[in-house]
Formats: C-alpha cells, structure tokens, sequence
C-alpha cells in the first residue's frame, strides 16, 4: 500500500478503486427463492449494507461525492385491516460532479419504513453506477440446499410450509462468503481486479495525513471537495418559446476567488489544476467559424469544464462555448489575447468555478465596451466583495501575474453592474435546474407569468430586468428545498396561469411564489425543530 493515492482527486483516478470487488467479509447473503421441492437447491444473492459503498465513496474520493434523492411515487393501500404505505425514491450519486441516478421502492406499515427502504435501495443503485458493487451482480449464481449442516439453510422445526422458510446461521454465511472467494479468484479478479481492502487505504489514508514534513508542519491534503451544487459558473441561459437561446449578455457567476489575504499554504491547499482534454472536432469549426484558431477551441472548451471532468462536454457546457464566442467574436480581441487570458487563469486560478467567474468577468466588461485589459489582456478587473453593494461607478485595478497591483484601471457602470446582478441570478436558476431536473420549457412558462405574456407568449430575455431574474431563481429555488418534481413544476405554473383567484398575471405570479415561500419557510422551521 506504499504506493496508494487515494483518495483519488479525479473522476478518472477514482474510477478504477470504485469498481474494485469487496471483501468476502464485506458481503453478505439473502436467500432469493425457495422451491416448493424441499430437495431443490435455493437460489442465494449477494448484498453488501449501505454504509459499505458508502465507505468506498468516502476513501476513495474523499469530500467529492454526495447524494440526493426525490420522491417519485407515493402511495397507501389497506389489507386485512393493515394500512401499507408505499414508496418510489429517485436517488442521484455525484461523484466528482458526475451524476449517476436510479429508482429504489419500499412498503412498510409507516410512511416512514416506506421511504427508508426505497432510499436504501434507490441509493445502492445508483452508486452501482459509479462501480461499487457490480461485482456483487456478476458473480455466479451460488445455491444451497436446506438441511441440518451448519454451513446450508437451517428449517424451522414446527409450522406449515416450514421448508418454505429457511434461514441462514453464522456457518451458512461463512460458506457463501468461501464461495463468492473462490469466485474472486477463479474470475472476478480478472474482470474488477484485487478485492479492495477498506482497513488499509483507511490506515494509509490516517498515515499519510497525519505525516510531517519541514517544520513540523502537517502534509497538505487533496484539494477541497467539489458539491453537486456547485453547478459550472457558464451556462447556456433558458431557451424561448420558440426554442432559440438567449445569447450571454454578460457574466454567468461572479462568485470571487479566494480573498488575497488568504495564506499561501491555503491557496496552495484549495488551488485546482485546469482540465487539460483536447477540443473536439466541433467546438473547433465553431471557434473558426467565429473567426478564431483552434488554440481558442481547446482553451474554452477546458475552462467550460469542472474540476477533474476529463470526459465529453455536457450539452450545457457547449451552449456556454457557443455563447461565449458569440460574445468574442463582437468583440476587439483575436485567438492569442484569449488564449493568453486563459492560460494566465489557468495558472493563477484556485479552481475551474473562479476561472469561469473571472473570465465572465472580463469578459462582460470587454461586452459592456469598457476597457478591461490592453497590455495583459488576462488580468481580470476585481469584482466586488460579497453583500456589498457596488457604487453607481466602480474603479479597480486587475492584478498582475504575480498577484500584486497593476495593469489598466477599468469603470463598471452601473448599467453592467446590472448586467452581473441578471447573470448571478441566472446562475442561481441553472443551478436549480441541473439538479432538480426543470425544463427550459417550464422555466421560461414562469417567466412569462413574471413578465405577463401568458404561458405561450415569447420571452425577451435580454429586456427581463435583473430584480425580476432574482426573483425568478428564487423562485425555483423554494420549489426545489420542497422537493417538488419536474412535473409538479410544470402542472402548478400552468395553474397559476390559469388561475381565476387573482386577476392580474402580477397577481397570479405574486400568489405562486408567496405559497412556495411559505412552504419552503415552513419545511426550514420543520427541519430546525
């Protein structure tokens, strides 16, 4: 193990360990089947706990992972005087930013056993996905037969169709376990590899963080985790109603760097290397269709990506690339001034979120018509600090290369502080999207009744004023902390619309994002007691 690298801090490097067969002493048995012919064999599945995939998640990608879940179907029948509750969870596994989803189902006599089952289920599921587990499902059939030896199935002694209820004893266990080994060594290490043993990447781990080195101080460890929440700073926006997308008018998250009075061994600890994949053939013919060379494609193309992706840009991030060059190719600037812009983030940025916000930035200031940079191009201008309000004119000096003073003095006015405040909120709305799952189509339904053009009428992006924008994420946001589902979003926006209780669509508007801030107020309050 002197040579572990775990936890893993990408996709790629996780991806191997994550499929690695468990321990024997990891599994354990379920009885799937008994014959009627009491001289059959019974069928027997393997299964691992829950909290076992969930420690190979935690060693193997340390923070990077996380987990949600929706309820999908919920239902209650009634049988021999009993009320049996029914459940169907929708569970989504984030590893690295990468979504894995599947269904899990549970009954029980309470609504709670209900969802627990189907979470458990759901959960194992989908992180089956990412690898842990699979071999669970490829090992050979094991059968048993029921008898009195310690290591088959034991049957009761009294009551009818007892040979229909066989149960496991410690020895029955231990076989199975014998067998899924043999199976290991026979087959299953050729296809996932060495069982990968959780005691000693845990000691490595402990070894290796609680190591010293220099002045006594305390290894760095892997850079900080990447939440599923944390959706790419540069998304396309919400398309019209008749499909076409808003091209970006400005920046798409202004979250700041890491302060510069932060300490060089905690920009040390938090910085993130730049995905380096090469550009596909199409992000290409689209930079050179904008009048850009190839160089252009791969920079963009790796800075619309998150930490550790290495694999195909997602839909989003290539409607972010086009609006990107859509923005460039309107404004003064040629391939090397981009490239150079890029490389310096790529350098000089903590990690992928920053690099997408500072780029943003510099680049709705060239949009804008300002002056964001003549001699270093990259030095971005310096947003403002988090909740403090921006003068109707604000001047900044974009720092150099070495992270001091210098470079050309820029003015933001107050028209493009507007255009941040939209960008921001339309981060927030894509944010909400990516992880609850909203249609554009429905997105752009609630803006209508925010705007009054009725839920067939086009939406004008480019004139929805910033405040009504904030509104509208904020809006999304509460129906995604009650957890309603796509459908519900679609069906109660198409309510308010048709609403007769309020007979403005101001009205109508006002009523639906009142009740959701009520509900999601109320689920808070529930949550805190």
């Amino acid at each position: 193990m002197t040579d572990i690298i775990l936890p893993a801090q990408t996709y790629e490097e996780a991806l191997p360990y994550l499929r690695r067969p468990y321990m024997p002493n990891q599994i354990r048995a379920l009885i799937l089947n008994a014959p009627d012919n009491p001289k059959a064999p019974c069928s027997i599945a393997l299964y691992a706990i829950g909290e076992t995939p969930m420690d190979r998640f935690n060693l193997a990608c340390a923070g990077n992972w996380s987990r949600t879940f929706e309820t999908v179907v919920e239902t209650e029948r009634t049988a021999n005087g009993k009320t049996y509750y029914y459940c169907q969870v929708k569970a989504v596994v984030f590893v690295f930013g990468v979504p894995q989803d599947d269904l899990g189902e549970g009954e029980a006599e309470t609504r709670g056993g209900a969802l627990m089952n189907a979470r458990a289920q759901g959960w194992k599921r989908a992180g089956r996905w990412h690898g842990p587990g699979q071999c669970l499902y490829a090992a050979e059939q094991i059968l048993m037969w029921r008898n009195d030896k310690d290591d088959e199935l034991f049957v009761p002694k009294s009551g009818d169709d007892a040979h229909k209820r066989p149960f496991l004893k410690e020895g029955g266990q231990r076989n199975i376990r014998r067998k899924y080994e043999e199976w290991l060594k026979a087959d299953g290490e050729d296809v996932f590899g060495e069982p990968l043993d959780h005691l000693a990447i845990y000691k490595e781990i402990t070894r290796r963080a609680s190591s010293t080195s220099g002045a006594g101080e305390r290894r760095a460890l892997p850079p900080a985790p990447v939440q599923e929440q944390r959706a790419i700073a540069a998304v396309a926006q919400p398309d019209s109603e008749d499909g076409a997308a808003r091209p970006l008018a400005g920046v798409k998250d202004v979250s700041d760097p890491a302060p510069p009075t932060a300490t060089a061994a905690t920009q040390d600890v938090k910085r993130l290397p730049m995905p380096d994949v090469p550009a596909g053939e199409e992000t290409v013919a689209l930079a050179q269709s904008a009048g850009f060379n190839a160089q252009v494609a791969h920079a963009l193309s790796n800075l619309a990506r998150i930490d550790g992706q290495a694999g195909a840009l997602t839909d989003r991030q290539s409607k972010t690339i086009v609006n990107w060059l859509a923005v460039l190719s309107e404004v003064q600037t040629n391939s090397e001034e981009i490239v150079g812009a890029i490389e310096f983030l790529a350098g000089n940025g903590t990690d992928q979120e920053n690099r997408q916000a500072t780029f943003s930035r510099w680049l709705a200031a060239k949009a804008a018509g300002e002056q964001a940079a003549t001699a270093r191009p990259a030095a971005s201008p310096a947003a403002p600090e988090p909740d403090t309000p921006a003068p109707a004119a604000t001047e900044a000096q974009a720092p150099d290369a070495q992270g001091g003073g210098g470079g050309e003095e820029i003015v933001v006015d107050a028209a493009a502080q507007q255009a941040l405040e939209a960008e921001r909120a339309f981060a927030r709305i894509h944010r909400t999207m990516d992880i609850h799952g909203y249609s554009d189509r429905t997105v752009t339904q609630l803006a209508a009744l925010a705007v009054a053009v009725g839920p067939k009428g086009k939406v004008d992006w480019e004139k929805v004023p910033a405040q009504t924008v904030g509104v509208l994420a904020e809006v999304l946001e509460n129906a995604g902390t009650v957890q309603w589902t796509a459908d519900t979003l679609a069906k109660e926006v198409m309510a308010a619309h048709n609403s007769s209780q309020q007979t403005t669509p101001a009205g109508r508007f006002s009523a639906l994002a009142g009740r959701l801030a009520d509900l999601a107020e109320a689920r808070a309050a529930a949550e805190a007691a």
